[in-house]
């Protein structure tokens, strides 16, 4: 479809940029939910507003929002229009949960935080987490159970700057990108590796295994819809218990 006059001018007003119309409208979306203009739950204005308010076609907005609720940020329904999903969305917590038993079926799993704090950034994670340099970083550490048992240890590390009031949302343990949606940041690409290592003391503990015993180790790098990395995680998982599923760089 040919852009309109107005499209044209808007490309040619804005900084060049590699991306299609319909990306930046959907970027400048986002930019607007992460910034609490519209919460969990609100309506989003109708397609002629918004397609008014970006000086752009219905059609470049309604791919715009139509890719956001391909990848869980909104929901359309008959009646009541678009509007924000939120925490509420299955899709966040679905699409990249790896976790199988060991006939391959998906696994009941649920979370115990076992810790949360603010620290420094080490090196490592600097490399990966390009915000961490500006207030540190909070940790994360939760157990991963099914079953009534540990099957894995996940330790999650996000920029504090981007996340303020993470600690008084995170109090009981819970899956981390319905979380990361309230903040506007929709996980859209994970990055893992997968390897084995030996169980360290301090994670042995935890999951009950002797120290020393081989354990399914995955480094995941959580990247949002604005490219943003916004988690880096190390997780240790038992794997007489449990099977991990997913796009991975093996080791």
């Amino acid at each position: 479809m040919a852009m309109t006059v107005s499209e044209a001018l808007l490309f040619a007003q804005r900084p060049a940029s590699r991306k299609p119309l319909y990306a930046q409208v959907r970027e400048q979306l986002m930019a607007r939910i992460r910034g609490g203009e519209w919460g969990a739950g609100e309506n989003l204005p109708n397609e002629y507003v918004l397609s008014s308010e970006f000086d752009v076609s219905i059609g470049t907005v309604r791919r715009a929002v139509a890719d956001l609720e391909a990848n869980g940020v909104l929901v359309r329904e008959q009646g009541r229009g678009t509007y924000v999903a939120g925490r509420g969305a299955a899709a966040l917590q679905d699409k990249f949960t790896a976790l199988r038993g060991h006939d391959g079926e998906r696994i009941a799993s649920h979370f115990s935080l076992v810790s949360i704090q603010r620290r420094a950034a080490v090196a490592l994670e600097l490399i990966g987490l390009s915000k961490a340099l500006e207030l540190g970083v909070i940790e994360i550490m939760q157990c991963v159970e099914a079953n009534g048992r540990a099957i894995g240890l996940e330790q999650s590390v996000v920029p504090a700057s981007l996340f303020p009031r993470l600690e008084t949302q995170l109090r009981f343990g819970q899956h981390l990108y319905p979380l990361f949606a309230d903040y506007g940041f929709l996980i859209t690409r994970v990055e893992d590796t997968i390897g084995v290592e030996s169980a360290p003391e301090s994670v042995a503990e935890k999951l009950g295994c002797q120290v020393g015993q081989p354990l399914l180790h995955v480094t995941r790098h959580s990247v949002a819809l604005d490219g943003e990395v916004v988690e880096r995680r190390s997780a240790h998982y038992l794997p007489d218990r449990v099977r991990y599923l997913g796009a991975a760089k093996i080791l």
